[in-house]
């Protein structure tokens, strides 16, 4: 939790629909109008200079500018908030969101992942597959796994089994993928043992 800046001036300096703001001055000089109950939440610390000060520290730090934990950053608010890329129905399109912490601050997601075990080489994971991007939701997984976790996959081990059976039988990718409910891809992932390894295969498959 940070200390707060902000030294209070003149209480009700005005008031904008149901809010009322103060006059306040912060440490580092500035003089501003901020609603009384975002500092009260906490959800304010200083006029702004706070999360320069921490975007600059990070970015120095880790090297974040122009970083490709970014892409991880904009690919979440992509899924759950523009209604024109394909695969928001599956994030966004069914309530997913991302927290409030890491949306309003990217450097807070920054930093958490860093301290999670983020590498280039794995994926950002809900492990509630119906929960939010939150900290408490998230790690950073092999893609296999990954794909494992995802809605479209809504597979467990016996209709695997079924399927790797009709793989067998040289149904068509396409209509296994129809009879279950799932991508043509998880189809193919399957065939090639990309994804539910752990499945008995016999020879064939």
């Amino acid at each position: 939790m940070h200390k707060s800046r902000l030294t209070l001036l003149v209480k009700n300096h005005k008031k904008k629909g149901i809010h009322y703001y103060g006059l306040y001055q912060c440490s580092c000089g500035t003089i501003k109008a901020i609603r009384h109950d975002h500092i009260k939440r906490g959800k304010i610390f200083s006029c702004g200079c706070l999360k320069r000060e921490i975007s600059k520290k990070y970015n120095t730090k880790h090297g974040l500018a122009g970083h490709i934990i970014y892409n991880t950053f904009y690919c979440m608010l992509s899924r759950c908030y523009n209604k024109k890329t394909k695969h928001y129905k599956n994030y966004g399109g069914r309530g997913i969101i991302i927290c409030d912490e890491w949306r309003n601050d990217k450097e807070l997601f920054f930093k958490w992942a860093l301290d999670n075990g983020w590498s280039k080489e794995l994926e950002i994971d809900r492990i509630d597959n119906d929960g939010n991007y939150e900290p408490s939701n998230c790690r950073f997984v092999a893609h296999n796994i990954n794909a494992q976790n995802t809605r479209t996959t809504k597979l467990n081990v016996n209709l695997v089994s079924e399927i790797i059976n009709l793989l067998k039988q040289s149904i068509p990718q396409r209509t296994i993928a129809k009879k279950y409910g799932v991508a043509q891809k998880t189809i193919f992932d399957i065939k090639r043992n990309k994804i539910w390894q752990n499945v008995p295969r016999k020879e064939g498959v």
